[in-house]
């Protein structure tokens, strides 16, 4: 069984985004074990001149969790032609770790059209992948 590690862009327990990572966990239970984050909202602001070593607990949580997932899934809403900040925020603080290097990421759009979200969600990624050659679903 495969380990996925899920993000929501939304901290609504009963967001659309949330709705669509738990129906996921639960429709293939049987071949992924997807856990969901929810400490998204306990992150503090990025600070790049914080290191490695004195990063705060819960985003030394953050990092591990995605480090030894098998792949992940962000699912998030757009928030004015763009992503919600503190999804960008989580992002920020794996931006010089190598956690997302390499491995599969999947994104989903919980928006009526949800062009831009995915323009700048996907040029993040990518970032944070490196090298790697994303597969989109």
């Amino acid at each position: 069984m495969k380990n996925i590690f899920a993000i929501s862009g939304s901290t609504r327990k009963d967001s659309t985004n949330w709705i669509i990572l738990k129906t996921i966990k639960e429709l293939f239970k049987d071949k992924l074990n997807v856990e969901i984050y929810d400490e998204l909202d306990k992150l503090p602001h990025f600070n790049p001149n914080l290191v490695n070593d004195e990063y705060p607990k819960t985003v030394r949580n953050l990092i591990s969790k995605i480090d030894i997932a098998e792949g992940v899934i962000i699912c998030t809403p757009e928030y004015v032609f763009s992503l919600p900040a503190i999804l960008k925020n989580a992002l920020e603080w794996t931006v010089s770790e190598t956690v997302f290097s390499y491995k599969p990421t999947a994104l989903i759009v919980a928006a009526s059209l949800g062009e831009k979200i995915f323009e700048t969600l996907d040029l993040i990624v990518k970032t944070l992948l490196q090298e790697a050659i994303p597969k989109y679903y």
